[in-house]
């Protein structure tokens, strides 16, 4: 458990670094939305969504590699970095030629010049200092977290400036630009490992690779399409308001699931040759963070229209649905991503090729059938579907690789949580606060629900997870901070 417990400290050390720059980023967006508009919004959503599909082109899954290596040499680190630049370039020049294709496509030459500077991105990332894999397989984070905060709140402060003088959507693009060139320079200060092309031994690299990247292909189309259809049948005004619903909804996904679970592979592969340990692992990193992905997803759908009518204005509550339907792609994220973990850890990584390419298949054929509608049908679609492939995909995982009955046990874990949420969100609607400030009014949902649901888990925690081991661990935990203060 020494290791769990390692794995879910640097989990809340990367959570407390991803909320205090979303935050930064929050302030940032609040301020913005009021600047710019909804056009500005939708110009630089499809100049990110093209960029980030040439570049799927490039992953190369170098840091999963590295992850799930026990041992890693220079060699091994260079030609990861090597591989990843070759990819990178390719994919920056295939972005600048192909500017003015994707302008007469939108019939939007602005296009052209936004597309052309972005494309310096991959080659930006790809020429960071790989030496920070090292102290992120390391979970050395401390540095790393400092920088990262720095970096954003130059980059806020860049971004808000040029918002205030262009009044366009070029203070996104430059403030963008802005931050990869911190971060790629940045990361040389942080490590001593200096990069040098190398191709030795690439092969087992590349055979690794060889899955990543359709998987990635697929993958981006499948999570992405959704953006494109919206860009092709509604407009940039539309596509605006959708982009930053998506982006919106997608922060605790990015900022709080994601840095909470980074540490996870490398603490399950230390125990793969070891299934009650894995299986043991495995079931404790997803109740734990489901214990915290449900309530955030539940509250976020419940209170949509309060919640954007604060962080945007009125004129964007027309859109709150969408937020709404979007927040449940947190949970699909988390049972996906669990999935995908295990398979990384056991290099089976052509599974989750053969699951992106059914999924998406399944998801958008399904889509166009039924057809498209308005943007709320079509995104409350979406997830639905979304959500039944990630749970199949989980199930099917997880019967392989730790059995039947633990994932029944393991399913059956998260009915007292799926009841605490519930009975939280509906003792919270109770409560009429109309007359008050949308500020007080917020603020007292969000007290009152994080109380009932806390209250609920502790009396669950009683009646059912004590017997448990994640109950016991958990416990165990708790006593040992206490014990130190």
């Amino acid at each position: 458990m020494n290791k769990a417990k390692k794995s879910l400290f640097a989990g809340m050390l990367l959570v407390a670094n991803a909320l205090l720059k979303k935050a930064i980023g929050l302030i940032s967006t609040l301020i913005l939305a009021r600047v710019l508009a909804p056009d500005d919004f939708g110009l630089v959503a499809i100049t990110m969504l093209v960029l980030g599909f040439v570049e799927v082109f490039s992953v190369t899954g170098s840091q999963q590699y590295i992850f799930q290596k026990e041992k890693v040499t220079d060699d091994i680190l260079n030609t990861a970095w090597t591989i990843d630049l070759i990819l990178k370039v390719f994919v920056s020049l295939l972005l600048f030629l192909s500017a003015p294709f994707v302008a007469d496509y939108y019939g939007d030459q602005q296009l052209v010049n936004s597309l052309r500077v972005i494309s310096l991105l991959p080659i930006l990332g790809a020429l960071k200092n790989p030496g920070l894999l090292l102290l992120q397989k390391e979970q050395k984070y401390g540095a790393i977290i400092k920088q990262s905060i720095l970096i954003k709140i130059v980059a806020v402060i860049v971004t808000i400036s040029l918002a205030l003088a262009l009044n366009n959507f070029w203070a996104l693009i430059l403030g963008t630009l802005c931050t990869s060139i911190l971060e790629s320079a940045g990361s040389y200060l942080l490590h001593s490992h200096r990069p040098k092309f190398c191709l030795r031994n690439s092969k087992p690299q590349l055979v690794f690779s060889g899955w990543m990247t359709p998987q990635a292909i697929l993958g981006y189309l499948r999570t992405q399409l959704d953006t494109f259809i919206v860009s092709s049948t509604y407009g940039k005004s539309q596509l605006g308001s959708y982009h930053v619903m998506k982006y919106l909804a997608f922060m605790p996904t990015s900022e709080v699931i994601t840095p909470a679970t980074q540490p996870l592979l490398v603490e399950l592969s230390k125990v793969k040759n070891d299934r009650d340990a894995f299986t043991n692992q495995y079931r404790l990193s997803l109740i734990i963070v489901m214990a915290v992905a449900l309530p955030m997803t539940a509250f976020l759908y419940a209170f949509d229209k309060i919640l954007i009518e604060l962080l945007l204005g009125i004129q964007w509550i027309k859109y709150a649905d969408v937020f709404g339907a979007l927040s449940g792609m947190v949970i699909c994220f988390v049972i996906l991503n669990q999935a995908r973990r295990a398979l990384v850890v056991f290099e089976k990584t052509k599974w989750m090729f053969y699951y992106e390419m059914v999924s998406f298949i399944g998801i958008y054929g399904t889509l166009l059938f039924i057809g498209l509608e308005d943007i709320i049908t079509f995104t409350q679609n979406r997830i639905l579907l979304e959500f039944a492939f990630c749970l199949s995909v989980f199930s099917i995982v997880a019967y392989v690789l730790i059995g039947f009955k633990p994932l029944i046990k393991l399913i059956g874990m998260h009915i007292p949580l799926l009841l605490c949420v519930f009975v939280s969100v509906k003792l919270t609607e109770q409560i009429d606060l109309t007359e008050f400030n949308i500020i007080i009014k917020l603020a007292s949902y969000a007290i009152l629900f994080s109380l009932t649901y806390l209250v609920s888990l502790l009396l669950s925690y009683v009646l059912i997870y004590r017997k448990t081991m994640e109950g016991k661990y958990v416990k165990n935990l708790v006593l040992k901070a206490l014990s130190k203060r």
